[in-house]
């Protein structure tokens, strides 16, 4: 008589996010590359997506990867893309904490083009002067997070204006 016991551990990584001001949580990409990053050829192994937690936390089991170390960039939507490091990514949960990411890239796809330029600008100047409830108020130019489209969402997305969000490919 023989008795096995197996464990198995999940690949995983989890954090808080800290957004600006009032606002809503809001999904994150992580996207883990080869180690060595920025580099002229930067490979993708692996791309995840995961809503936040009301609290700004998140855990994203990290399927059909492999324990190794991996360069991490993770984006917030609207907010430009961040370089964490090369992170060793084992059986332990990996813990990676965001804060004083820049906000604005909010034109586009969900998770925009990674820079703060004239594309975001016209989606807030669009929605100007309006608020929630109302046909043209855009949550997306809501940079605030208050329910109203209005200079104080153009001043931020100005004090940011022509950010570029770190890229994999250097």
């Amino acid at each position: 008589f023989c008795s096995v016991t197996i464990e198995v551990k999940e690949l995983s990584l989890s954090g808080n996010v800290e957004l600006s001001d009032n606002c809503n949580p809001v999904p994150i990409r992580i996207e883990l590359y080869e180690a060595g990053t920025p580099n002229a050829n930067p490979i993708l192994v692996q791309s995840y997506i995961e809503q936040m937690n009301s609290d700004g936390s998140y855990m994203v089991i990290l399927a059909n990867l492999e324990p190794g170390t991996y360069g991490v960039y993770i984006k917030a939507e609207t907010y430009l893309q961040v370089f964490i490091g090369d992170i060793v990514v084992d059986s332990s949960v990996t813990d990676i904490n965001l804060n004083n990411l820049i906000l604005g890239d909010i034109a586009g796809s969900t998770f925009g083009d990674n820079i703060v330029n004239s594309n975001d600008l016209s989606v807030v100047l669009a929605a100007f002067n309006s608020q929630l409830g109302t046909p043209s108020y855009n949550s997306r130019a809501d940079l605030v997070c208050n329910s109203q489209i209005n200079i104080l969402d153009v001043s931020r997305l100005l004090f940011f204006y022509l950010q570029v969000g770190d890229n994999p490919q250097n």
